[in-house]
Order: C-alpha cells, then sequence, then structure tokens
C-alpha cells in the first residue's frame, strides 16, 4: 500500500505544479504528520482476533529526488508467508471448506490519506 506523489517539472496542472514549488524537505513533515493519522487509523481498523495484525502495521516514507513515497506495511504472516491483511482484505477460503468474505478497510484509509496529502500539500 504505497501513495507515491512524483514532481516531473516542467509545465504541470493542479497539484503537480504545486509540488514543483515544493522540495521533498518541505513536503516530507505534511506526510510524516499525514501518514502517521493513516497508520493509526489502520491499526484502529484492523479486524481483532489476537491483536497481532493490527499491531504489525509500520510506515516508512522513501524519497528520491523527485519524488516521496509514503508506504504502509503488514508483517504479520500465514504459515505459507501471505500477508494476513491480504487475505482479511480479499476474502479467503478456510481448511474446513468454509470461506471468509473480503473485508476491505484498508482503501478507504489509503485513500483518505491521499485526499489528506493533497489538500495539505495544495493548501500551503
Amino acid at each position: 500500500m504505497k501513495i507515491n506523489v512524483v514532481s516531473k517539472g516542467g509545465k504541470t496542472k493542479g497539484l503537480m505544479s504545486i509540488l514543483d514549488k515544493y522540495s521533498s524537505a518541505k513536503l516530507k513533515p505534511t506526510f510524516e504528520s499525514v501518514g502517521k493519522a493513516g497508520l493509526q487509523q489502520l491499526v484502529d481498523d484492523t479486524p481483532v482476533r489476537s491483536g497481532k495484525t493490527a499491531n504489525s502495521w509500520t510506515m516508512d516514507i522513501t524519497e528520491a529526488s523527485d519524488k516521496l513515497d509514503l508506504i504502509y506495511s503488514n508483517s504479520n504472516t500465514v504459515s505459507d508467508g501471505t500477508p494476513l491483511v491480504v487475505l482479511i482484505k480479499q476474502g479467503h477460503g478456510t481448511r474446513n471448506g468454509g470461506y471468509v468474505p473480503p473485508n476491505d478497510f484498508i482503501t478507504p484509509i489509503v485513500e483518505k490519506t491521499a485526499k489528506e496529502l493533497s489538500s495539505k500539500i495544495g493548501g500551503k
């Protein structure tokens, strides 16, 4: 789950023209504050059985010369290495032939975080 903002320079419109005015150093604190709020929302909204999956969320911000990436990861996996949040989000079969329906709690949080980043960056 990655939110990616890239500034390519040149003549751009909308958000990209705004980003051209700011360096990664100026934008990083905004990414950190908005990203942490999104991270907390992921922790709070993760379905809880043991609490391990909810407590396995992390956030990273990577930067290159022309972009910042906000990356959410969850390290809790099942025995075959599949991240448990993928099974929760997409649904899965059970050992006894049952089916657990999808619970996409992640996408709305990532979309809200992206919109908030856009709003805060655009408002600078």
